[in-house]
């Protein structure tokens, strides 16, 4: 018996092409987003050698935008480019923003990892996944967590008492 992998063997387009209000929902709108802004694709057709096979190609989920929401690959590529160029990429120009990541989150690598000026600032959370750091703290959290959510308190907590400029 041959095991399919590809995504037309599991519910992934009838999933994605049909709106129900639960999980799927969400999964959706957020599938949406990925192919049209960010396209934060977790793919395996790295040349470095990793546990993963290289079964999960860039085109798996561009055949997932295009059959779901009729995106051609310069479309998706084209919502990126456009998704960059407003909010700066990794060239952020704002103020009071700070970035949390997390060591064992697969995202920090897209994320602003160095601090880009005094108002604008990354926090590197060692032992930590995605979005540990908007849990409700845990008498399991690591060291770090708990520094860190200090540290985002009294960030913010400066910045909400500063003179308006």
């Amino acid at each position: 018996m041959c095991l399919c992998l590809h995504y037309s063997c599991y519910l992934i387009l009838s999933i994605l092409s049909c709106l129900v209000l639960s999980f799927v929902l969400t999964e959706r709108q957020w599938t949406y987003q990925t192919c049209t802004e960010f396209a934060y694709f977790q793919t395996t057709n790295s040349d470095h050698t990793h546990i993963f096979s290289r079964l999960i190609p860039l085109d798996y989920y561009m055949d997932i935008c295009q059959q779901v929401f009729q995106l051609t690959s310069d479309e998706v590529r084209s919502g990126v480019n456009t998704t960059n160029n407003f909010y700066g990429g990794k060239n952020v120009t704002g103020t009071n923003i700070i970035f949390p990541n997390g060591s064992i989150d697969q995202w920090h690598a897209l994320s602003v990892t160095s601090d880009l000026n005094d108002s604008v600032k990354a926090l590197f959370i060692e032992g930590t996944a995605h979005c540990a750091n908007m849990y409700p703290p845990s008498s399991d959290d690591v060291e770090d967590l708990e520094m860190a959510r200090t540290e985002v308190s009294m960030t913010v907590g400066v910045w909400v008492m500063a003179p308006s400029r």
